[in-house]
């Protein structure tokens, strides 16, 4: 990444008073009185001294200071959620009047936060040094941040005045969504696998070619005897999965509390695995030969995103970075009749809420729609829940899964270990 550097102040100087200007203030006072009470050649030294001192010292500093920069690595940064992200910050003197104290304001995500904090550290430039402040950063949660130095503060050896210039220097820095491998969301043809405790009910008919495994693919395509050869995970591609269509829907809207009213609102953390179980719903569908769309809103606005294969589903990750907010139920309707009604097409709804109108919404999309397959994969919230409340969400959630379930409406509740502080 290209390093830019900043060489004159930014936008604002601001130059205040230190602690040690009262100190000199008094050393003057006694300098004077000293010198009037004594009449002697060592007196007037000594308050010569103290009159030409600060000058002195401030001119070298004002010099100091316009030698001083810092180098900030800009331009956009990719991480995965959950992992650190090293920022390298230089702060460089390129003169030879060393600088006692430079004060240097970094700007970072809080832990477990979407807010910015601010953090201090304290360096001493000497001549033509640079110093180094390497930032480890957490990202708790995806999104686009702005990682960087926000200002430094240049203090003069006595302490008498603080000057702080304004850098606001920044990387942007994109966190992802991770890659989970697939719970069996979207589920295979019927007639190949039934599922997983169930004997393999498939026939080479239903297998097309040999291909390298890849997350997502089901153990029981695993072709063990040609694995064992290439010493490499192989795959049988079911042929009956080539060419079906599914549409993931994306939903991060609603409250909790319309579907759950005991549990408080945690939509930081439940956006974050319901984009996370979208993502691996589609790359899963891939990964077995199906192609189709990806739904979501972003920025108020409805996107839609094709892909075809496992590659072109994997980057759906970068864009599933600005997901926020729920599809509506016109965008809903209108991408369920635009999918053509036939064997092998399916609707998946990812969400983690799930209120009484989006039931309605999605019951009579299924009436509407009945040659298509509907499957919802409800992110499961009980680790947010208080722990005496944890058995009512289950209880309430087997009764939404029952009501789907009795208008033909599959409901999958992903059994993941998610940190919820």
């Amino acid at each position: 990444m290209k390093k830019t550097s900043l060489k004159h102040p930014s936008r604002s100087v601001t130059v205040r008073l230190r602690w040690g200007t009262l100190i000199y203030l008094c050393f003057l006072v006694f300098c004077v009185i000293f010198t009037q009470a004594l009449y002697s050649p060592v007196s007037a030294v000594i308050f010569i001294f103290a009159l030409l001192l600060p000058p002195a010292e401030l001119l070298l500093f004002a010099v100091s200071c316009f030698f001083v920069t810092v180098e900030v690595e800009d331009g956009r940064k990719t991480i995965v959620r959950g992992h650190r992200l090293s920022l390298p910050v230089r702060v460089i003197n390129h003169g030879l009047i060393p600088v006692s104290q430079c004060e240097v304001v970094l700007s970072a995500p809080k832990p477990f936060s979407l807010h910015s904090m601010l953090l201090r550290k304290n360096v001493t430039l000497p001549s033509f040094s640079a110093c180094e402040a390497d930032l480890a950063i957490p990202f708790a949660h995806r999104g686009l941040y702005q990682a960087g130095v926000e200002e430094i503060y240049l203090s003069d050896f006595l302490h008498l005045i603080r000057v702080r210039r304004r850098i606001r220097r920044y990387a942007e820095v994109w966190v992802l969504p991770r890659h989970l491998d697939g719970y069996g969301v979207f589920q295979p043809t019927e007639g190949t696998v039934t599922s997983a405790h169930s004997p393999e009910r498939h026939t080479h008919a239903d297998y097309g070619d040999i291909r390298e495994y890849r997350p997502g693919d089901f153990m029981k395509s695993i072709h063990w005897k040609l694995s064992t050869k290439t010493e490499e995970l192989q795959v049988r591609k079911r042929s009956s999965d080539v060419g079906r269509t599914v549409l993931i829907v994306c939903d991060l809207g609603g409250k909790q509390e319309e579907a759950f009213s005991f549990m408080p609102h945690t939509d930081i953390h439940s956006d974050d695995g319901v984009v996370e179980e979208a993502f691996a719903v589609a790359c899963e569908a891939a990964a077995l030969g199906a192609s189709g769309i990806m739904a979501f809103t972003a920025n108020g606005e409805s996107r839609t995103l094709h892909f075809s294969d496992l590659a072109s589903a994997e980057r759906l990750q970068e864009s599933l970075v600005v997901a926020e907010g729920e599809v509506s139920s016109e965008v809903f309707a209108r991408l369920v009749e635009t999918m053509p009604v036939s064997e092998g097409v399916s609707v998946l709804y990812v969400t983690a809420f799930l209120s009484h109108a989006c039931e309605e919404r999605l019951m009579l999309a299924a009436r509407q729609a009945s040659g298509l397959s509907f499957t919802i994969c409800l992110c499961d919230n009980k680790a947010y829940a208080a722990p005496e409340r944890r058995h009512t969400y289950e209880t309430e959630r087997e009764a939404i899964c029952r009501r789907f379930s009795s208008v033909g409406i599959r409901v999958v509740v992903p059994r993941r270990k998610e940190d919820a502080s």
